[in-house]
């Protein structure tokens, strides 16, 4: 026989986001998103631009990443800024990161 316990579980707001990526279509390591849990999705925005602040890649679906495709080409090995909104579950309080990722050839 078996005890039974209910219990909350509550999602924890978590976010990785890498700092480097290669472009490179190899399969490893191609695209670059966050990882974000405990969230809510319609509140997902995530945009990347280069260092002249040209936008290069919007996003409001946080499964989507960035491929390093711009203008049918693969972006030059630079350091790009990206920028992260989202609101945490449950109590919608609004979150920002900014921060840089490379885009690496090899």
């Amino acid at each position: 026989m078996y005890n039974s316990t209910n219990k909350d579980i509550k999602a924890e707001f978590l976010v990785f986001i890498p700092k480097a990526f290669t472009p490179n279509h190899d399969g490893l390591n191609d695209g670059f998103k966050p990882i974000v849990s405990g969230h809510d999705p319609k509140s997902y925005e995530f945009t990347v631009f280069n260092r002249r602040g040209e936008l290069l890649f919007v996003s409001k679906k946080s499964e989507e990443s960035w491929d390093g495709i711009v203008n049918g080409q693969i972006v030059q090995q630079d350091m790009n800024v990206w920028h992260l909104k989202v609101r945490q579950l449950p109590n919608g309080e609004g979150k920002e990161f900014y921060e840089t990722v490379m885009s690496l050839k090899n």
